[in-house]
């Protein structure tokens, strides 16, 4: 009886503390599964993507798409060919116009499907590329044009007589230039004229063809995008441009629609026996875990021998680089940790060059692309009250463009 009753006294705690154990995990899998859904909840509410033309954040379109619909255009969006095609055989090539915004995405057989689609065998009236760079769209559509240079956002002047650029004249047009071969282009039977000029090379072209059919280029996207759009001459540049008819289809390629049409997704290209053989290992590791987790105990605290405080590392480095009277050093810190936080809260990739930094920064703030550029990109402090100055001013305009 007393036996039986110690070995009971002794069970309780361990029943407690699984007991315990079990309730906290539980808890904590509530919490993670609520607040999936809250996200999921808050994020459905508003749309999101780069140009799209129902997307409302700062890098969609949705601006653009509502200016179209009050002037009167009606606007398809479409995120395949063949509904790109079947939208503008449906409504009559002569009064269609089609947008791709990224044609660099398209396989040649995606193109030659859209500019030899309808019932005449040549596509829609008006094609709006935006920033094409590879060969496959730019031979189909413009032969006679090759992309140059990385163009700055700044705002230019049209030079041209194209009509949507004349009635928007100065505009922030960046991005990609081109050049352009007359000879190809007469051969070809297109006038182009060319807009926006960057060191002498178009941002913005505009190609005529046989039957009235033109082609337009937009060497940068951001000019349609709902954060650039108010500026200057953009809105008015964007309008005309895609207004030229009376239904605009928006075609927003993807590499989903890519692998589609491949015919193979990346799970076809692996064989059975690796499949087979990465299930097993994915079983055998469940197992492990379950039966290691067993001889887990609590976990147990100790002491750290030496804690030294980040500031302490910081004003450590900073005596070795005055020191070493590295200021160079020192400045590129302080600049690339400022130009990493700018990049992710501007929402650019991790490989954007300066030009694209420099005109995401420049339009959240109301200084100029040159002044954000020397500030990020500029030369070595000639000394320490120089390399304190540049700190302070990195700081304040990091705190500007968050405001912003």
């Amino acid at each position: 009886m007393s036996n039986t009753r110690m070995s009971n006294t002794a069970a309780d705690p361990l029943v407690r503390e699984r007991v315990q154990r079990g309730r906290s995990g539980a808890i904590v899998v509530a919490v993670v599964l609520v607040a999936t859904v809250l996200l999921a909840w808050l994020g459905a509410g508003a749309k999101q993507g780069f140009l799209d033309p129902e997307a409302y954040d700062a890098v969609g379109s949705r601006a653009v798409a509502a200016l179209l619909e009050q002037q009167g255009v009606t606007v398809v969006k479409v995120r395949s060919t063949d509904d790109a095609v079947a939208a503008f055989t449906s409504s009559g090539a002569a009064s269609t116009s089609l947008l791709v915004t990224n044609p660099d995405l398209l396989t040649a057989a995606q193109v030659k499907r859209l500019t030899t689609a309808g019932p005449d065998r040549t596509g829609p009236a008006t094609t709006i590329l935006v920033a094409p760079t590879g060969p496959i769209a730019l031979d189909a559509w413009a032969p006679a044009v090759d992309p140059s240079d990385s163009a700055t956002n700044d705002v230019r002047e049209p030079d041209c007589s194209w009509r949507p650029a004349a009635l928007a004249g100065g505009a922030r047009a960046g991005g990609v230039s081109y050049t352009i071969d007359e000879g190809e282009a007469a051969a070809g039977q297109q006038a182009v004229e060319g807009c926006y000029l960057f060191e002498d090379d178009p941002t913005v072209i505009n190609l005529v063809g046989p039957g009235d059919r033109n082609v337009s280029i937009l060497g940068d996207p951001l000019v349609l995008t709902n954060d650039e759009l108010p500026l200057v001459g953009n809105a008015s540049l964007a309008v005309n441009a895609l207004g030229q008819r009376s239904t605009l289809i928006w075609y927003l390629p993807s590499l989903a629609e890519l692998d589609a049409a491949a015919g193979e997704s990346f799970t076809d290209l692996i064989p059975d026996a690796v499949t087979f053989a990465v299930l097993q290992l994915a079983i055998t590791v469940v197992l492990l875990a379950l039966w290691r987790v067993r001889r887990l105990g609590p976990v147990v605290t100790e002491p750290l021998p030496v804690i030294v405080r980040s500031s302490e590392t910081i004003e450590g480095r900073g005596r070795l680089y005055r020191r070493a009277r590295a200021r160079d050093r020192a400045a590129a810190a302080l600049r690339a940790g400022a130009i990493e936080r700018l990049r992710r809260r501007t929402g650019l990739a991790t490989r954007c060059t300066p030009d694209m930094l420099v005109a995401a920064v420049s339009g959240r703030t109301a200084r100029s692309g040159n002044e954000v550029r020397d500030l990020l990109y500029g030369g070595t402090p000639a000394d320490d009250g120089a390399l304190v100055r540049l700190a302070d001013a990195l700081d304040s305009f990091e705190r500007e463009v968050a405001r912003t």
